[in-house]
């Protein structure tokens, strides 16, 4: 059966790199087989289906609306044992054969539109994918998978993908000055509270008192308004980075 070659890419070395073993895969005996499996469990002609449907495509227009309203697994059940209805089947079989077949995330969709329509292609092939897919506002994180060795062109799309699409609003973290004088002084107003077992009384020390012992404990000099500032900016800190005091 012939492949339809029918590929919308963006033309840069790393996806030419990501096209080619698509190719390579799509021309793979045993994944055919697999795929045959998967097309029949499905209910998907062995060429796949046509991409240009016409009113006689029943069985593709069934077909396509099932699989749009999430039914694809009900309209699939008479293919297999009753002890064995699937679950999520198409969706499992893709991430199956990623892994079976030692392949990137990434080519999912292709996979899956190989599977469908027998066409190699119709979307750009990225070098990483990404691990995580959240949607909160701001992003937090992004982490992203690697399955070969990267060029300087591979780190410059990661670089763009990062800052400026997925990364956007990502905070951006600088180092933070004298942070160890500066949870010392934070850790001495926590501890300013103290009791005297002699007097049974309970004293708390000054910010005058607190900057004389970060001095004999750390020889470093700062004011007694440090003692507040210093424990105000470690609190904004680790809010805006942690979202908690």
């Amino acid at each position: 059966m012939k492949r339809k070659n029918n590929i919308i890419a963006k033309k840069t070395s790393a996806n030419k790199k990501n096209y080619d073993n698509l190719k390579l895969l799509f021309t793979h005996a045993d994944f055919n087989d697999r795929v045959k499996e998967i097309r029949e469990k499905l209910n998907i002609p062995i060429g796949g289906f046509p991409r240009d449907l016409k009113d006689s495509d029943k069985l593709a227009r069934e077909w396509f609306w099932n699989e749009t309203v999430c039914k694809s697994d009900e309209m699939i059940k008479n293919n297999f044992p009753d002890d064995q209805l699937p679950v999520n089947y198409f969706s499992r079989q893709i991430k199956s054969l990623i892994k079976e077949f030692n392949v990137p995330v990434t080519f999912g969709d292709a996979i899956r539109n190989y599977i469908v329509r027998n066409e190699e292609g119709l979307i750009i092939l990225p070098t990483f994918s990404e691990l995580t897919f959240n949607f909160e506002s701001p992003k937090k994180s992004v982490i992203l998978e690697f399955n070969r060795k990267l060029t300087d062109s591979d780190l410059k799309e990661i670089k763009h993908y990062v800052n400026e699409v997925s990364g956007k609003d990502l905070p951006n973290f600088n180092p933070i000055k004298d942070i160890d004088l500066k949870l010392a002084t934070e850790e001495g107003y926590k501890n300013r509270k103290w009791f005297d077992y002699a007097d049974q009384k309970e004293y708390k020390s000054s910010a005058k008192e607190i900057v004389e012992n970060i001095k004999e404990n750390t020889g470093k000099k700062i004011k007694p308004k440090d003692v507040y500032e210093h424990k105000r900016e470690l609190e904004e800190l680790r809010k805006k980075r942690f979202g908690k005091k």
